[in-house]
């Protein structure tokens, strides 16, 4: 069991480096709906949806680690102008947090992250 007490969660931009680990993550998230990523066929599509968000000026990928370990992500897009009087709204499209990890308050640290990110 993660002791957030004790270990720390870091929160860092994803890179491309990471797909195929944010893929293998999405393929043990039973519940999540992603699809057969596990199937290699399938990293192509992830990279490109990855090349698509690297290249957005609105939005980022982010991954959160535990001693080097990568145990989730977060996307985060920003639509500038979005609200009145031309203030943006920050919106975070869900996190994953790979089911070994679930429910140890890493889901928790992320949105928090966001949420900090946002203001």
């Amino acid at each position: 069991m993660v002791d957030l007490m004790t270990d720390a969660v870091t929160i860092r931009l994803a890179t491309r480096d990471d797909v195929t680990t944010i893929a293998a993550m999405f393929a043990t998230d039973l519940e999540g709906g992603h699809g057969d990523t596990a199937d290699p066929s399938a990293l192509p599509d992830y990279f490109a949806a990855f090349d698509a968000i690297a290249a957005s000026p609105n939005d980022r990928l982010y991954v959160a680690q535990l001693d080097g370990l990568m145990v989730g992500d977060i996307p985060d897009h920003a639509d500038p102008f979005d609200d009145g009087q031309g203030q943006c709204q920050s919106q975070c499209r869900g996190s994953a947090c790979g089911p070994p990890f679930s429910g140890r308050g890493i889901g928790e640290a992320m949105m928090r992250f966001a949420i900090n990110r946002a203001r």
